[in-house]
């Protein structure tokens, strides 16, 4: 991953609208190159092309789960730390994606990592 202020290629999955433009205009407003992905399956997609320093992602996606993406995408050898993001997922849930490798936040809070 870049360090101090380098650039990060992040990748954001949300299929909520305004998360996806809140999240695009912060990390871009700090330099960052951002790529948005509105579902699981679009993320897998990008992911298949590309590689990415960080990603963001809806622990609440409607497509498939973000343990199903994040498992996908070790599997195919990403690296990328995984933030789950969402104020109403159940710690259990949030517990079951960190053992692969993730970090679980909700409303900016770190629950486990």
């Amino acid at each position: 991953m870049p360090r101090d202020n380098a650039r990060y290629r992040v990748l954001i999955v949300d299929d909520d609208e305004s998360v996806l433009m809140s999240l695009e205009w912060l990390l871009e407003t700090e330099g960052h190159e951002t790529t948005l992905a509105w579902s699981g399956a679009d993320a897998q997609v990008l992911l298949a092309s590309r590689s990415f320093d960080l990603v963001l992602l809806d622990a609440n996606l409607r497509d498939v789960s973000a343990a199903e993406v994040v498992n996908w995408a070790r599997s195919i050898g990403h690296t990328s730390r995984c933030v789950l993001l969402d104020p109403s997922t159940r710690l259990q849930q949030i517990d079951g994606v960190c053992k692969l490798g993730t970090t679980a936040a909700a409303c900016g809070t770190q629950l486990a990592s």
